[in-house]
């Protein structure tokens, strides 16, 4: 599990509640496996799903908000298992050179 840096999910009783769930699968500040903050080189949401979804849902022209969360409903459900399996890899990919660069920038991937 990942948390990022918010005071709710970073408070000594929620890191303690998080262990005891997650054990060391939790990747968070203040715990032995540190996430780097703000890193969108390392969230799937920010390197694939906004832009993906951006980019399908707007095709068409939404006039109303009922249209619109219908919309973003169905494009998730469209996208495909091998496009997650390739996202998957790519986020590997990421992880791998974020290791090899130290936590350093992923400016090759950008």
């Amino acid at each position: 599990m990942q948390q990022d840096g918010a005071r709710p999910h970073t408070s000594k009783k929620s890191i303690q509640k998080l262990k005891e769930i997650f054990g060391t699968q939790l990747i968070s500040q203040n715990t032995e496996f540190a996430w780097p903050p703000r890193s969108p080189d390392l969230s799937i949401p920010n390197f694939f799903g906004w832009g993906y979804l951006k980019d399908n849902v707007y095709r068409n022209s939404l006039q109303k908000m009922p249209d619109l969360i219908e919309n973003i409903q169905n494009q998730v459900k469209m996208i495909s298992s091998e496009t997650l399996v390739r996202v998957s890899a790519n986020f590997e990919k990421r992880l791998q050179v974020c290791c090899d660069l130290n936590g350093g920038y992923l400016e090759t991937l950008v």
